[in-house]
């Protein structure tokens, strides 16, 4: 659900999850499948800490969704994240930021 305007972000009801981002939403990430869904303003935000996300960086690095997502600096910038218990390890996380951010295609 999204923090700003209550959209439904993630629709798990249906047995297949389903993602339907708003115009807040700039990333959608899980430690499963990776990169869902991103923005060119996420984008632009880790190239400019110097942040790299290819599957390989992020497989050679001790960095997950979690920490690479802490990182950001983008002013407004709310991160909501759900984990499944141990032994899973199981995350997803969403990145909102106030204002119209959404991008089609992505």
């Amino acid at each position: 659900m999204c923090p700003i305007c209550d959209h439904c972000v993630l629709d798990d009801n249906l047995g297949k999850p389903s993602l339907s981002p708003c115009s807040h939403t700039i990333f959608i990430a899980t430690e499963e499948a990776g990169l869902e869904y991103k923005t060119s303003l996420f984008e632009n935000n880790l190239k400019h800490l110097g942040i790299n996300i290819e599957p390989d960086a992020m497989l050679e690095s001790d960095e997950n969704w979690d920490s690479v997502t802490d990182k950001l600096t983008i002013n407004g910038y709310i991160k909501v994240s759900y984990s499944n218990p141990s032994p899973s390890y199981y995350g997803v996380y969403f990145g909102f930021v106030p204002g119209e951010h959404s991008e089609k295609g992505e």
